[in-house]
């Protein structure tokens, strides 16, 4: 009695969410162990409203870049990724797979004071042959988003050190301006990830250095004021200043606009 042996396929796969105000990309970084038989295709599931922008090999220690080929979408909803492989695929490679999708909520453009919900779908190796999968979830934003997970189902928490001696990440020599904000481990389950989000409101902080200079019959003020501001952008800032010194005050900066309040804020130290 003869039977056909079918391949069996292990897969750990690392995804990296980088989220900032108007876009929202995910990398599928994929390694296939592959056994028992060689497979000439793979398969993915992707969400849809993606951009695929990449698809490409990856090596790594004891791991081949996939030789790709060409690659196809299997459904009509372009959510099954077909990868065609040049050549017969046995052992253990690895495949990157770069997904974006352009974001246009006011909560996360403006500190408007209110959050929203995103959700974050996670691509995952697919196919009948797949029969494990050991993954980890990685979400990086800004400073200016506040991120508090509100929907995490199929995943857990995971041990920061023991994840990370496992996928090592490239992400600040790509995205330098964005700081890791969850770290998640998951299997084969389906994986349900939401973020509540909200913009933070801008925060200022000043330095002023005073340089008085006194000469015959009078003291020349010099202030600098060294501004710095976090989170939102602003296109304004209020100075107040002694009411009786208001006239003689001038800007030596180029490039500001003045305006006087009118009528004075009701907050102005008298």
């Amino acid at each position: 009695k003869l039977d056909k042996v079918l391949p069996t396929i292990r897969v750990e796969q690392f995804v990296e969410a980088f989220l900032d105000p108007q876009t929202l990309t995910i990398e599928l970084n994929s390694t296939h162990k592959i056994e028992n038989a060689g497979v000439f295709q793979l398969e993915f599931d992707i969400p849809a409203d993606f951009e695929l922008l990449q698809v490409s090999g990856r090596g790594a220690a004891n791991v081949e870049a996939a030789s790709i080929d060409a690659y196809r979408f299997s459904n009509d909803a372009k959510t099954r990724l077909v990868v065609s492989l040049n050549r017969r695929a046995l052992g253990q490679v690895g495949t990157l797979i770069q997904l974006r999708r352009k974001l246009s909520d006011p909560n996360l453009l403006t500190p408007t004071g209110s959050s929203s919900t995103l959700s974050i779908p996670i691509p995952r190796s697919a196919g009948d042959f797949v029969q494990w999968i050991d993954g980890m979830i990685s979400v990086y934003a800004p400073e200016s988003l506040r991120i508090n997970p509100k929907e995490k189902l199929g995943v857990r928490d995971g041990f920061i050190a023991e994840l990370r001696a496992k996928w090592p990440s490239t992400s600040q020599e790509r995205y330098p301006s964005l700081n890791e904000v969850l770290i998640l481990a998951h299997e084969i389950e389906p994986v349900t990830l939401s973020l509540e989000i909200e913009r933070k409101k801008p925060f200022v902080t000043v330095g002023q250095m005073l340089d008085a200079r006194v000469e015959t019959g009078s003291v020349k003020f010099t202030s600098t004021l060294f501004t710095k501001v976090q989170y939102s952008s602003l296109v304004s800032l209020r100075l107040d200043v002694p009411e009786l010194l208001a006239h003689e005050i001038r800007i030596a900066t180029p490039g500001i606009r003045e305006t006087i309040v009118n009528p004075p804020p009701a907050d102005l130290d008298v």
